[in-house]
């Protein structure tokens, strides 16, 4: 594991302005959501009244935070950013992502929705609005 690198990594090349395309590592530190929290505000301001700000997290584990401070930064997001989201896929080990969401219920939405490795692209069309 590469410690120096950011655990929450926006990639620009996949973002656009309203949608936020990142990739997640471990450990999640509070830092790590420095990034993620600026790029997602662009996104919402940038979608204006519409709502129509989406995000796609794409997940190389199961993310967990490092400290008490990450927990924060992490409920903090779920609770000021993520809230305002219209769409975000999950893009990774189905299996894993699927459990994260029935036991983290409360953090999710139903119309979340998960995306195998193998599926970057789908899920990315998917949140920028495309068919269900």
């Amino acid at each position: 594991m590469n410690w120096s690198r950011p655990m929450i990594e926006v990639l620009a090349a996949e973002s656009t302005p309203t949608c936020v395309v990142s990739r997640w590592g471990n450990p999640l530190r509070a830092e790590d959501f420095v990034v993620l929290d600026a790029a997602v505000d662009a996104a919402l301001e940038a979608a204006g009244q519409e709502g129509k700000a989406s995000a796609v997290f794409v997940f190389e584990s199961m993310p967990f935070p490092k400290n008490w401070d990450a927990i924060k930064s992490d409920t903090s997001f779920v609770r000021h950013e993520y809230s305002q989201l219209a769409r975000v896929a999950y893009v990774g080990d189905v299996k894993w992502i699927d459990i994260k969401i029935a036991a983290l219920g409360w953090t999710t939405r139903p119309d979340d929705r998960t995306f195998a490795s193998t599926e970057l692209d789908a899920a990315i069309a998917w949140a920028r609005g495309g068919a269900d």
